[in-house]
């Protein structure tokens, strides 16, 4: 995973000194080029490289400069630690591990933190999550049988572009070869998933009207249900007399009906630009 990456590439400059781009590179098991975008991005975050030529030459960290309590604090450091452990998947338990290394005092008062997650998934999640950022990390397709929201049930050959978690799920974000364009996928809904041998190159994002840019919509909820309210629509809500506003975003018409149909007449929806008469038609039935 590239955030693995550059977190490997960043211990090895504090720890070794100068190192060579094509040293980086076998270390990563990338191209010289891809460590030189990697090296950038570092820099660009607040780690100043330097880059030395000739024979001796390579990059180090800037001299005189450190990583201080100013950039991660030891709690800083253990919140991030212990959020990567309860995801409870091996590309996250490899970054937690790394930063066990980096910072042993991770590893005390494991039972005394503060802040306690859980994120885990099911056994088949945790695989399907490892099989897609290996997708990813080796630019191969993916195959898999997918359940729509609707019980619609498909084959689907995908080329993955990355993993979302929102609101305790996670979602699949690829390019799907069936439907030609980019298309967000609930991974609890996935069966099947293979990793293929077929490599491919990155697509460059199209705009399309049915991908997976956030489309807003505004509902008004009546105060029978607040509770459920705050907790599925967090910091999303404002009360107004006697009903509750939401003001939110959806990737997936059908995942959206199907919130807004579970809270049957406690709901109501105030605008919608571009399905608003089939959420009004079908919660009359």
């Amino acid at each position: 995973m590239k955030l693995e990456r550059l977190l490997g590439i960043t211990t090895m400059l504090m720890t070794k000194g100068r190192v060579t781009a094509t040293t980086l590179a076998d270390r990563f098991e990338v191209s010289v080029r891809t460590i030189y975008r990697d090296l950038d991005l570092i820099n660009q975050s607040g780690i100043p490289i330097v880059s030395f030529p000739g024979t001796d030459g390579g990059y180090e960290i800037m001299d005189g400069f450190y990583l201080s309590k100013q950039h991660f604090s030891l709690e800083d450091m253990r919140t991030v630690y212990h959020l990567l452990q309860s995801l409870d998947a091996s590309p996250f338990q490899a970054i937690s591990e790394r930063l066990a290394s980096l910072q042993p005092l991770l590893l005390t008062s494991s039972d005394n933190h503060s802040v306690i997650f859980s994120l885990s998934s099911s056994e088949e999640e945790r695989t399907y999550i490892q099989k897609w950022t290996e997708a990813i990390h080796q630019m191969k397709q993916v195959s898999f049988t997918y359940t729509s929201g609707t019980g619609e049930v498909t084959t689907r050959t995908v080329e993955p572009r990355n993993l979302h978690f929102d609101y305790g799920t996670w979602y699949a974000e690829a390019f799907c070869l069936t439907r030609q364009a980019d298309r967000l996928f609930r991974l609890s809904r996935m069966e099947s998933l293979l990793l293929l041998l077929t490599s491919f190159t990155p697509k460059r994002k199209k705009s399309d009207p049915h991908s997976i840019a956030p489309i807003p919509l505004h509902l008004r909820f009546s105060r029978d249900v607040k509770q459920r309210v705050l907790e599925q629509f967090p910091e999303q809500t404002e009360t107004f007399n006697d009903h509750i506003y939401v003001y939110t975003e959806y990737y997936h018409p059908t995942y959206a009906l199907s919130i807004v149909l579970s809270y049957g007449s406690n709901v109501e929806v105030i605008s919608h630009y571009h399905c608003e008469k089939k959420f009004f038609k079908k919660s009359r039935k």
